[in-house]
């Protein structure tokens, strides 16, 4: 670097100005190529420099810095010119300047990373295909190893999955699984899954329901019900192997079952005996004891009643084919009321048919009357 024609050494005096005395500020200034002195009045090394015509560029070093405050006496100064230096990163290239002279320190000031394993390497200084210093980085392979709950970036050179694990002291279990398998070959941006596995067996106890199981008694109404024995839940033991993956159960599976205690089914006892309704009005008291005494229901007799014939004892219908309150055939009347007790009797008499059908009803149900049957 030359420097402006006014630079000059000066004799360590104490100067003059304008009437005052002021203290002495020297610079002595070291390039590569020249040295030189000066003396200033500027407070900072930047101002000193520039008030001389001295430039340099974004990349070249100063030390100690531009902002360096100025005090009595010499200061030394050295700049170093930044160079051009061409970056071979795999495949970027990158052009740039820098004052330094360690490769390392270059790399740094021109903000470039390295990791463990990066190999660099400097060109023959006989290449001059690109002018100035030539960086080559080789840069060893970035795998991810996903690894109990952690995830690690390593910069590697290794050739194998297995041999990663190794140099990373990355123990494997029995069952653990490694995706992918380990002799996968370690390629740049490869994603390594390590899976912890563990395999037991537990026990568990769990509850066996009781079963219900019911028994008719005709000496209950329909819709009572009484427990006869109270139901007792039994016991189990279960065994399961299971399958942890990294901390989640991913199968259960059974492997024996023992009956601890066996449940006792509950007994209830349910009524079968029809609950009756009771007729009023007329005939009322004739059906009531006619449901008495044949386990009829009275209220539905005089419902079917009131359909068929409207409480008459006299109704004939079906076009002169039925008679009564309950619409006999005279066909059926004769063998239905014989079976009752009432051989004979008139098919109009209304106590012989009350009582008659009620018979009947207890015999063959209510099905001899198709459409009043359901009233």
């Amino acid at each position: 670097m030359s420097f402006a024609s006014n630079a000059y050494i000066l004799p360590n005096i104490t100067a003059f100005a304008s009437g005052s005395l002021e203290p002495v500020k020297v610079i002595s200034l070291t390039t590569e190529n020249d040295q030189a002195k000066f003396t200033t009045t500027k407070n900072t090394l930047k101002e000193a420099l520039e008030s001389q015509g001295i430039s340099f560029e974004k990349n070249d070093l100063v030390d100690p810095g531009l902002d360096t405050n100025l005090n009595e006496g010499t200061t030394e100064v050295f700049i170093y010119k930044a160079r051009p230096v061409t970056i071979i990163d795999g495949d970027k290239i990158i052009i740039g300047r820098s004052a330094y002279l360690s490769v390392f320190e270059i790399l740094k000031d021109l903000s470039i990373n390295l990791y463990a394993n990066d190999e660099v390497s400097i060109a023959d200084p006989l290449d001059d295909v690109v002018p100035g210093l030539k960086i080559y980085i080789n840069r060893a392979n970035t795998i991810n190893i996903q690894v109990d709950g952690k995830l690690r970036e390593i910069h590697t050179r290794l050739k194998k999955v297995s041999d990663l694990i190794y140099s990373e002291n990355i123990a494997l279990g029995e069952f653990d699984r490694v995706e992918p398998a380990l002799n996968t070959p370690l390629t740049e941006g490869l994603e390594i899954n390590i899976i912890r596995i563990s395999k037991d067996e537990s026990s568990e106890t769990y509850e066996i329901p009781f079963a219900i199981q019911y028994k008719d008694d005709a000496n209950f109404l329909e819709g009572e019900s009484k427990i006869e024995r109270r139901g007792e839940v039994g016991k189990k033991k279960i065994t399961f192997k299971k399958v942890i993956e990294n901390g989640t159960e991913k199968s259960k599976e059974i492997l024996s079952t023992e009956i601890i205690k066996e449940p006792v089914s509950q007994i209830v006892i349910k009524g079968r005996k029809p609950r009756f309704t009771y007729a009023d009005g007329a005939f009322g008291e004739w059906i009531n004891d006619a449901a008495l005494k044949y386990g009829v229901d009275a209220g539905k007799m005089q419902r079917m009643m009131t359909c068929e014939s409207g409480g008459n004892p006299n109704s004939v219908g079906g076009g002169g084919r039925f008679y009564g309150l309950f619409q006999y055939l005279p066909s059926t009347w004769a063998g239905a009321s014989a079976g009752a007790g009432y051989a004979g009797a008139s098919i109009y008499d209304a106590k012989a048919q009350i009582y008659t059908t009620a018979w009947k009803i207890s015999i063959q149900g209510y099905g001899a009357w198709p459409v009043c049957g359901r009233k």
